[in-house]
């Protein structure tokens, strides 16, 4: 795939672009590729891979970076996943936002650049169907619908999101190494921590890719598969409250993570209340296939549920389970597959006493 800039090519070898630290000023050097990015997101169909070759390594210093885009973006709440999810942002060739200034295109290399594209913020990998944050702070200008400063402020927030150091691969160079990386999975950094009176001199080249898959228009079959669950093959195994166990139904492996189902059964009665909290997921279904539990919730109700009463509870919203029987038995469902808890106080302006609301009629 073609470079943006024609006059910076390696000679005889017009696909391979020269990247090497260059004195602009005394005292003042640019670094190509000195924050997080992902190559040339201001094409309709980006590049879907790079490859990277040293030539000149400084004594020390000058490592790349590299961010997981698909563990960053499975690690957001699921408020801020349905808040992206369906978001596109304008890529230009150098955003007026930029962190960083580029090297100035000459002529020829402007006239042959695309027009300004919008891309998703959230892409689906067309190999594996997942999802990751496609981002890139060096070329975004702007998010549709939103103001600068609440673009801004979503972009920040989710690069110091994406650029935990638990996401992070640090490579340092060492010569003969040969490095490609899939754009459509992360963001790299090249770093300047060198003695810059050195060359750090590398030969890049880049792979066409595809046009962007947003999350919005994912195949909603893509990457699911057939499943079935006896008992006699999934056992019961231990779960997070010590009366409870549970068994996997298959669902969350079949679903491609989308969701969950688990049998969820007493192994003695309930020695203490859960205490509050609420789950870090889209929802959570519970239907009781025996035996009673009793919840209270943040709305000011309690309800004790028997054998065929179900409740739904969405993401985020505050709960108490006060009571469940030694023969209680549910199925329990959750979307998508990984499900949090968050442990909280009573809320605040609660009762002292909840209204009961099994017996009411609707």
């Amino acid at each position: 795939m073609s470079h943006h800039h024609k006059d910076v090519r390696a000679e005889g070898h017009g696909e391979v672009y020269e990247v090497r630290n260059v004195q602009i000023a005394p005292g003042k050097y640019r670094i190509a590729g000195g924050s997080f990015h992902t190559d040339h997101s201001n094409h309709p169909i980006p590049p879907k891979a790079t490859a990277l070759h040293p030539v000149s390594l400084p004594s020390y210093g000058g490592d790349t970076q590299f961010v997981d885009m698909h563990a960053a973006y499975d690690e957001l709440p699921e408020a801020t996943k349905r808040r992206i999810d369906g978001l596109r942002a304008l890529h230009v060739v150098e955003s007026k936002f930029s962190p960083r200034k580029l090297k100035p295109l000459d002529e020829k290399s402007r006239a042959e650049l695309p027009p300004p594209t919008r891309h998703p913020l959230v892409r689906v990998h067309p190999e594996n169907g997942r999802k990751a944050l496609y981002m890139n702070p060096v070329r975004i200008e702007a998010i549709d619908g939103m103001s600068e400063s609440q673009a801004l402020a979503l972009v920040g927030e989710l690069l110091a999101h994406a650029t935990q150091k638990k996401y992070e691969y640090r490579h340092q160079w060492r010569y003969g190494d040969m490095l490609i990386w899939d754009n459509r999975s992360v963001m790299h950094q090249a770093n300047g921590d060198y003695d810059m009176s050195e060359l750090r001199h590398l030969h890049r080249i880049m792979i066409k890719g595809e046009p962007v898959i947003p999350a919005a228009e994912a195949s909603t079959g893509e990457g699911m598969k057939l499943a079935k669950s006896f008992v006699s093959q999934t056992p019961y195994a231990q779960g997070r409250r010590p009366f409870f166990r549970y068994r996997d139904l298959g669902v969350e492996a079949a679903s491609g993570g989308r969701m969950r189902a688990y049998h969820n059964t007493c192994i003695k009665g309930m020695t203490e209340p859960t205490g509050w909290h609420y789950h870090d997921c889209e929802m959570q279904f519970v239907y009781v296939l025996k035996g009673s539990l009793a919840i209270e919730f943040e709305d000011g109700t309690v309800g004790t549920f028997t054998a065929g009463d179900s409740f739904f509870v969405p993401g985020g919203v505050r709960h108490n389970e006060i009571y469940v029987s030694e023969d209680k038995e549910t199925l329990e469902v959750s979307i998508p597959g990984k499900i949090g808890t968050v442990n909280v106080e009573r809320p605040d302006g609660l009762p002292e006493k909840l209204r009961e609301v099994s017996n009411e009629r609707s």
